[in-house]
């Protein structure tokens, strides 16, 4: 596939992501699908929030497409191991409107063979073919508890490493203050 044939912000994806792949295809589909329902353009600061259910290759896409960052935010994501995102505009209070796409199941199957960058990419091209509303259950949200917007902490020395650390992140272990990475092991039952 040549980089004329594909949609300049697709290029822009994959000049981010580093190549043309299904998931970078998925995000590009996500967004492409998302922003027209909610009257919507990359966000400049933290009006629009995506919550992703997977940390696939499409949230590159996203966070490019969307302006939805960790960095800032408004990118959150939830470890469910699926291909579900939301999208949604903040209001005025603590609810949001907005969209949840998820994965068809079919989709999901990947085809036997994919294991060199050109089947990668042929495969990426197939699902370019595929308009967004094929590849996803589309559904409005009109009324979720949206998280709040992202706080800045002080931060404190760990008494371990002495890195600073979010002040919410520091355990107190025997009266002093560490960083997760330097307290000890939670308590398990095994």
């Amino acid at each position: 596939m040549k980089e004329s044939d594909l949609p300049p912000e697709l290029v822009s994806c994959i000049a981010f992501h580093g190549h043309l792949c299904p998931g970078l295809i998925i995000g590009y589909h996500a967004v492409r699908a998302a922003l027209p329902r909610l009257r919507q353009g990359r966000a400049r600061d933290e009006e629009l929030v995506c919550i992703t259910m997977s940390d696939s290759c499409a949230i590159d896409a996203i966070q490019l497409l969307t302006g939805c960052t960790a960095g800032k935010g408004n990118l959150i994501f939830r470890d469910f191991g699926k291909m579900v995102f939301l999208f949604l505009r903040r209001g005025r209070g603590a609810k949001a409107r907005g969209v949840r796409l998820a994965m068809r199941p079919k989709i999901l199957r990947r085809p036997p063979g994919i294991t060199t960058p050109a089947d990668r990419e042929a495969a990426a091209a197939a699902l370019l073919a595929v308009p967004p509303e094929k590849l996803f259950t589309i559904r409005a949200i009109t009324d979720y508890s949206i998280p709040g917007r992202a706080r800045i902490f002080p931060s404190q020395p760990c008494a371990a490493c002495g890195e600073p650390t979010m002040e919410p992140r520091l355990r107190v272990e025997n009266g002093k203050m560490l960083c997760a990475e330097c307290a000890p092991e939670p308590y398990s039952r095994g």
